[in-house]
Parts: C-alpha cells; structure tokens; sequence
C-alpha cells in the first residue's frame, strides 16, 4: 500500500496511509507539514521538462550522429 513515512532528525515519527485519505485532504496535510504544492505546476510541464531533460542528457550520442564522416 502507499504510504508516507515521515522522519525528524532520521527517526520514523509516523506513517500516513495515503489510501485513506482524499487528494485535497493530503494537500491539506502537507501544507501543514510544511511542504507546499505549486499550483502553477501541471502535468504538460513537468512532462515537457522531462522531454527536455532526456534531450540534454542524450545530447552526446544525438551530435555524433549530426557529424558528417570525413
């Protein structure tokens, strides 16, 4: 099941059963934890980050390919 186990100073201090609980609710839980969402962030950027990110980190392998043979 999926669950967030919450640490201090390294120690377990609790585990919170996702399952149990609403989206909004664990939104909720989280900003008083501490840990807020951005709300301008949404799935079509994160995914064209990743895609950029694949780009940067294949950059090599993609170039030699662009290079004429001599």
């Amino acid at each position: 099941m999926t669950r967030l186990e919450l640490f201090s100073k390294g120690e377990l201090i609790d585990t919170v059963h996702v399952h149990r609980y609403t989206r909004v609710e664990l939104n909720d839980l989280l900003v008083e934890m501490g840990q807020y969402r951005d709300e301008n962030m949404t799935w079509e950027k994160v995914n064209a980050a990743k895609d950029f990110d694949n780009m940067v980190n294949n950059y090599s392998a993609y170039h030699d390919m662009t290079i004429p043979e001599e």
